[in-house]
């Protein structure tokens, strides 16, 4: 049996068991969580879920505050360290699915995942205008997310085939600086749009 101490409302010590995955508080109040995630898992079980993701699975690595923790943390985490060594193991679904978890987490927590930069370039080189707008959802959550959404490298005729969509675009004010964002990542390829 564990013992840990946290702190409650106005600075008051409570002392708590955790049991079987239940947290008994010893005091006034009793708190009941189950966390489904701290289960450990191999790296070999963890490349299976990647390799297995489907629609079902969201809930295990979406962006999940309970109590300003993110229950699904540690897991997601994992998933990402495998993913972004190797992206061709996983669906888009799944990259879709981290990158927009990473967003929301970002701008929950105001921090960012060190790597999030790797998932916002995968989206767009595998779906560059298909998957355009799930980019700009992740990537507008928040400063951190905006700033490092821009950390990408795609090649000059996927850049050019965004520019050429966002100025397509009826709404072109929304789009503004994404385009001055990929002009830029063009003119950093030596290349100049028209």
């Amino acid at each position: 049996m564990k013992r840990i101490k946290i702190i409650i409302l106005l600075f008051q010590f409570w002392e708590f068991e955790i049991k079987n995955e239940h947290i008994t508080a010893h005091g006034y109040k009793q708190l009941c969580i189950i966390n489904h995630n701290e289960k450990k898992m191999t790296e070999k079980e963890l490349i299976e879920f990647i390799k297995e993701y489907s629609e079902k699975d969201i809930d295990y690595i979406k962006c999940d505050i309970f109590e300003e923790e993110d229950n699904n943390y540690n897991f997601r985490m994992s998933i990402c360290e495998i993913v972004k060594n190797d992206f061709s193991i996983c669906s888009d679904k799944l990259i879709i699915d981290l990158f927009l978890s990473l967003s929301n987490s970002a701008k929950k927590t105001f921090g960012i995942y060190r790597n999030y930069q790797l998932f916002a370039n995968e989206i767009l080189n595998r779906g560059h205008i298909k998957y355009f707008e799930i980019y700009l959802e992740g990537a507008t959550k928040s400063f951190d997310t905006l700033i490092a959404s821009g950390i990408i490298d795609l090649d000059k005729e996927k850049i050019i085939e965004i520019i050429e969509y966002l100025e397509e675009k009826k709404e072109k004010n929304k789009y503004e600086q994404m385009i001055s964002r990929f002009k830029y990542l063009l003119s950093k390829k030596n290349f100049e749009y028209p």
